[in-house]
């Protein structure tokens, strides 16, 4: 009896995996015969997201901001990305501290790429904080041994390695709805994907070229593009306001 409670178990927690997978590997084959479609990239990389699979994940989502267009596809598109990012960070700051500090600016760059398209989209601004917040919290690397004085033979005793201070108030929190639990044919539509991240981070690979910023210059980042964005809208405003007056007028 126990065993057979057993199987089932194991049946239950291996399940979601093997639908997450056979989801992803359906939308890839739809991709292959449309690679030009920004929805179908951008449910590549939220099944991506739910097999486990970060660095598939960011790829996917990297191709939507080039294929989608209009400002709430492309907001949720470089956030979704972000998030990627975000995790993948979390992931490696115990085991390669610089990569992680390398992820996580480029996953503020986005996050404020979110902001500049889509002001008042929150997700966004709080993920964003959380990744400024958790830049100071990654482990510096380990020194490296510069000196071997006289006739010392072997290597140097290895240095203790400082243990991360990540928590969860770090990590981003929004989390995103399952293709399952879309309602319609709107699960590849990213305008309805308003909180799209997870918090399991499990990819290992993610490349970024910027140096690495401090929590003040992260902050000041996202503050600038925020008052960009604020710029940006009430010009909007002010530009449809004044085309509703000469649509009157006309």
């Amino acid at each position: 009896m126990r065993s057979v409670l057993a199987f089932i178990m194991l049946l239950q927690v291996s399940e979601p995996a093997s639908v997450a997978l056979d989801e992803l590997l359906q939308i890839r084959a739809s991709r292959v015969e449309d690679p030009a479609n920004g929805r179908l990239a951008f449910a590549e990389g939220e099944a991506a997201l739910n097999a486990g699979q970060l660095a598939d994940a960011m790829s996917a989502f990297q191709d939507a901001t080039e294929l989608l267009d209009g400002s709430d596809e492309l907001a949720r598109a470089y956030h979704a990305l972000a998030v990627a990012q975000h995790n993948a960070a979390l992931a490696q700051a115990e085991q390669n501290p610089q990569a992680a500090k390398d992820i996580i600016t480029s996953a503020i760059a986005n996050y404020a790429q979110a902001l500049e398209y889509e002001p008042d989209f929150d997700p966004a601004r709080r993920n964003g904080e959380r990744a400024a917040q958790f830049v100071p919290n990654i482990p510096p690397p380990p020194p490296e041994s510069s000196e071997q004085e006289g006739d010392q033979e072997g290597p140097p005793e290895p240095s203790e390695e400082s243990e991360g201070n990540s928590d969860d108030s770090n990590s981003p929190s929004e989390e995103s709805e399952s293709p399952e639990e879309s309602s319609g044919d709107q699960t590849n539509d990213p305008t309805n994907q308003d909180e799209s991240s997870t918090e399991q981070p499990s990819g290992e690979e993610a490349s970024g070229s910027s140096s690495a910023i401090s929590e003040q210059e992260a902050r000041q980042m996202l503050q600038e593009i925020r008052d960009r964005a604020e710029e940006r809208q009430e010009e909007l405003n002010a530009r449809n306001s004044r085309r509703r007056v000469v649509e009157r007028d006309w």
